[in-house]
């Protein structure tokens, strides 16, 4: 009976528990990275971790309801702790995993009491958003299938192509539109036409034009439309193809009432500070150039004459080496895609002082204030008037005065002169510029209120000369897409005027309050040198990373590594879901059209050497117990 018992024993098969990555997602598309497990036998992560070439993390449970035990036939599916995946199981205990795994190369260990359970190298890249599976033993690059069995899928034909304008654009517009080969690993050709239709016919501008894309390149093209009309704008790779309706307008016959003015957070400056300005247009949907440079009120130019393309904020940091100077902003509407009929010139007057000069004697003073000004008997739109103040201060809790030129209406804007303290004398010589949009005969006042004293002080009659300045051109260009889906495309125009090379590097991201939606803010950083007198367009990619909440914005960062100082551009987004459906696909020989990726072990745990071993400590224990039972048989036949 004892012998059968031990025969029995031996006839229980071994099993050979079998726990692998089954799949790899590297290098994501619109989302994080994971790390796929398959096990076939009752597992328990508590306690395991998982580690890459530098950092180690604990496993640890991140979903509601979550547990740590999973069944055989098992795929796990293993993530970033901040993760929007809804097909997590584990992740690890921070934002990434490990170091966040290369896109070319990484070493993937699961490690459970310091003992390696698992250990995987790759060596290899894969297109965005594709993954490395292992398909009947060898790892491919494949279209992601997490918690569900590894199938090839081959990579098929795309092509991004984006128009930089709306439907509608004027014939002064450049017409814009980026191409974007996201083949694979197979070079091919792109062609592009642009079609003018008109009565009933067309008449083709650019017929069959060929690019050859390499994979995953991108081109910018930029065409001049002339002619007024309705336009089809389309782009081919293999069987894939793309159109655009495109409208043309005349510019010079869509009328528009454009104003331009020019805002400061205050008027006086001190010595040193820095002075930030805003050039405004009251209406900014058409496109337009603005040439601004500051000059003091003698004309000598401060800052050249420069053009730009957009009303972000510009700064500049006066030097001053007497007591006060003055500094007048000029900024004039250079050129605007529509029929202006509105006042296309504005400027404003500053002031950057030393200091106020405080009684060291601490004398009690009476608050007054004297004023010397010219009387003219004509005052001719955009002059500037040069009142001079002496004010004393006593105890007073004001410290607010206000200047300012008033006829029937105001027709300046208003000076402000800050005075904090007791017991102080300030003299000064302020400029006041006449509005240039007042033409009608009237008689001024400068009108002086401050300190608990009103002044009223007759300068003289306003005329209907005007003044006309010189016109020049230079500067800087940003173009970006309004509505977006998953990918956003800014194209950003830096135009170099400058007598010198100048080296910039610019940069883009999407967010919304303080959180940002396409990765790093940095992450597409490119640093860009311009010779003198050139331009060049950079092309800028962002990818929405999860779905964006209210108020989504672009923000353009050009930095001037020369001065150091960087222009932020900001622009609303408008978010919609993107509907592509390519339905073109090719098909090719698996082996033909991507190279077999084979994982190396680096290292075998104790356990994992036995469990290759126990398969022949299977068969020799079947072996002894065939002899055994033979042995057995003839005994019994003896017996009998």
């Amino acid at each position: 009976m004892k012998k059968y018992f031990l025969l029995f024993l031996l006839l229980i098969p071994f099993s050979v528990s079998k726990i692998f990555i089954s799949e790899i997602m590297f290098n994501p598309k619109n989302g994080s990275e994971w790390i796929e497990i398959y096990t076939d036998e009752i597992i328990n992560f508590s306690g395991y971790k998982i580690k890459d070439n530098y950092y180690e993390d604990e496993i640890i449970c991140c979903q509601i309801n979550c547990s740590l035990i999973f069944h055989p036939n098992t795929y796990i599916i293993i993530g970033e702790q901040e993760s929007k995946e809804q097909f997590l199981d584990l992740c690890v205990d921070d934002k990434t995993i490990g170091n966040s795994l290369g896109n070319s190369g990484d070493i993937i260990q699961i490690i459970k009491d310091n003992e390696t359970i698992i250990n995987y190298s790759y060596n290899v890249s894969t297109l965005k958003g594709y993954s490395l599976a292992k398909i009947n033993g060898t790892y491919f690059q494949t279209l992601p299938t997490p918690k569900n069995e590894n199938t090839y899928s081959e990579p098929k034909p795309m092509i991004s192509f984006y128009l930089k304008t709306n439907q509608t654009i004027t014939k002064k517009e450049d017409f814009l539109f980026v191409i974007k080969n996201e083949f694979g690993d197979v070079n091919t050709t792109f062609f592009y036409n642009i079609t003018l239709q008109q009565n009933n016919s067309n008449l083709v501008q650019l017929q069959n034009q060929e690019d050859v894309f390499f994979k995953k390149s991108k081109q910018v093209l930029k065409y001049g439309l002339d002619i007024p009309g309705q336009y089809l704008v389309c782009g081919k790779i293999l069987n894939l193809q793309k159109c655009y309706e495109l409208e043309v307008l005349d510019s010079s016959k869509i009328p528009c009432d454009v104003s331009l003015s020019i805002k400061t957070q205050k008027q006086i400056y001190k010595k040193g500070e820095k002075i930030e300005y805003y050039i405004e247009l009251s209406n900014n949907s058409y496109d337009y150039e603005i040439e601004y440079y500051i000059e003091d009120i003698f004309f000598q130019k401060i800052k050249n004459k420069r053009i730009t393309k957009n009303t972000n904020k510009k700064s500049f940091t006066p030097k001053i080496s007497f007591l006060e100077k003055a500094f007048l902003i000029n900024a004039k509407i250079k050129e605007i895609f529509c029929n202006n009929s509105q006042n296309n010139i504005s400027d404003t007057v500053l002031v950057v002082a030393k200091g106020q000069k405080e009684n060291q004697n601490f004398e009690e003073f009476q608050t007054e204030i004297n004023v010397e000004v010219e009387y003219k008997k004509q005052i001719t739109p955009g002059e500037i008037i040069y009142p001079k103040l002496e004010i004393k201060k006593g105890s007073s809790a004001k410290y607010l005065i206000e200047v300012f030129v008033q006829g029937k209406k105001r027709v300046s804007d208003i000076f402000k002169i800050y005075i904090y303290g007791n017991n102080k004398e300030v003299e000064t010589k302020i400029p006041i510029k006449i509005n240039e949009e007042y033409f009608q005969n009237q008689e001024l006042f400068l009108i002086i209120n401050g300190l608990g004293i009103n002044k009223k002080i007759p300068i003289g009659r306003l005329s209907e000369q005007n003044k006309t300045k010189n016109e020049k051109l230079k500067h800087d260009i940003i173009f970006f897409r309004k509505n977006i889906s998953n990918e956003s495309f800014v194209l950003v125009e830096l135009v170099n005027n400058e007598q010198t090379q100048k080296e910039f590097e610019v940069w883009s991201y999407l967010y919304s309050g303080s959180k940002v939606y396409s990765g790093e803010r940095e992450n597409n950083k490119q640093k860009i040198k311009l010779n003198e007198s050139t331009k060049q367009i950079i092309f800028l990619e962002n990818i929405v990373q999860e779905l964006p909440g209210k108020n989504l914005k672009l923000k353009v960062k050009i930095l001037d590594l020369e001065n150091n100082k960087t222009l932020e551009i900001t622009k609303p987004l408008f978010f919609q879901i993107d509907q592509k459906n390519i339905s073109n696909n090719y098909s090719q020989n698996l082996n033909e059209l991507l190279p077999k990726i084979t994982g190396r072990t680096i290292y075998k745990s104790t356990n994992s050497k036995l469990k290759n071993y126990s398969i022949y400590f299977l068969v020799g224990t079947i072996i002894i117990s065939i002899i055994a039972l033979i042995k057995i048989n003839k005994n019994i036949i003896k017996f009998i």
